[in-house]
């Protein structure tokens, strides 16, 4: 994940750079970040709030006011938008930093690895089911997950 988060950090800056004109950057920039937040409503903010829902095994709230909120019961959908959400976090912040806005670098990828250590407990815990195992987000958090 460290690397993706790298590239995809460098990849989308570079794309960006090439981009001359300041208010196209922005246009495309808040663009991009429109279009992952209305698919990805966590996406909004820090992800400090969809941590603590996760931490709390509510997995339904990551779903609310978004596209898939019928979905949000079904067990494989949830783990697949906690890992869309997860990829799509990078994209969003860099688009954001790229673009000329403060988007931060720390606390998305703090939020980020905690989700992926709450993966990756859920994971050894049971193959789909998602029970809170509030014990993995702080090995995610500091990247031992």
């Amino acid at each position: 994940m460290s690397y993706y988060f790298t590239t995809v950090n460098a990849r989308v800056g570079a794309f960006f750079k090439k981009i001359d004109n300041p208010y196209k950057k922005w246009l495309i920039g808040g663009a991009v970040l429109g279009i992952l937040i209305y698919i990805f409503p966590p996406l909004y903010g820090e992800g400090y709030e969809g941590f603590m829902s996760l931490m709390h095994g509510n997995t339904t709230e990551l779903f609310n006011n978004s596209l898939f909120y019928r979905f949000s019961q079904i067990d494989w959908v949830v783990i697949l938008f906690i890992v869309g959400t997860m990829f799509f976090k990078v994209i969003a912040m860099a688009s954001t930093n790229a673009a000329g806005g403060v988007g931060g670098t720390f606390a998305p990828f703090a939020v980020r690895r905690r989700i992926h250590g709450r993966y990756h407990g859920a994971g050894l815990q049971h193959p789909v089911r998602m029970e809170p195992v509030a014990g993995f987000f702080h090995p995610g958090r500091y990247g031992r997950a």
